[in-house]
Order: C-alpha cells, then sequence, then structure tokens
C-alpha cells in the first residue's frame, strides 16, 4: 500500500454528539377501491376549414425564406429578453425542426401514391 493510499484511508469513527429523534407516522387512511373509467364518447371529424385540414405547399427555396423569417422574428423576440445564445440557438433550431417535420417531401408524396396503388 503506498502513502497516498494510508493518507485517504479512514483511520477511525468518532462519537457522535447527538442524534434527532425518528418522528413517528400519521395514519394511513383507507385505500378507495379501483373504479371503472367511462369510455370515449366518440371521435368527430374536424371541419374542411380546420387549421389542422390546412397544407401549404412550400418549395425548398421557400422553406428557406420561411426558416429565414424564423431567425429575424426570433431575434426581434429576443432582443427584450436576456436569454444565453446558447438557448436562442436551441429555440430558433426546435422551431425549425418542428416546421420541418410538417413539411411533406415530393418523395412523401410519390410514396403516398403507391401506398393507395396497393
Amino acid at each position: 500500500m503506498s502513502k497516498d493510499d494510508d493518507k485517504n484511508r479512514i483511520s477511525e469513527i468518532g462519537k457522535t454528539k447527538e442524534t434527532a429523534p425518528v418522528k413517528r407516522t400519521e395514519a394511513i387512511s383507507e385505500v378507495e377501491a379501483i373504479k371503472p373509467t367511462s369510455g370515449i364518447e366518440g371521435i368527430s371529424p374536424t371541419g374542411d376549414n380546420s387549421s389542422a385540414r390546412r397544407k401549404i405547399k412550400l418549395s425548398e427555396s421557400d422553406r428557406e425564406e420561411v426558416f429565414k423569417l424564423v431567425d429575424e422574428e426570433s431575434e426581434a423576440l429576443f432582443k427584450k429578453e436576456s436569454i444565453p445564445e446558447r438557448k436562442k440557438a436551441v429555440i430558433k433550431k426546435a422551431v425549425k425542426m418542428a416546421i420541418d417535420s410538417g413539411l411533406i417531401s415530393k418523395t412523401d408524396l410519390d410514396d403516398e401514391g403507391q401506398d393507395e396503388d396497393r
């Protein structure tokens, strides 16, 4: 054993000065029985004018323009806030990822047409 090991070793445990008493537990209330849940009443379709149904076709250049707008608008929004640059970058990237994930690529459209033929 080296001298360094001797220095880091515990040589003895001193006496404790005082201990705190353990608190008693309160009475445990009765557990309620499991109750049945109600079923789903139904699912209604969204209307044709619903924002969930609206689709916007974006070309690659349109996508880049939207991303440029995200950068510009985020700078305007963050101007008043004291957010670190690293966090601003994370927020902008997340917004761009959300937009990107909602876009339908040409290959997705081609694949969708093939699914209908099957």
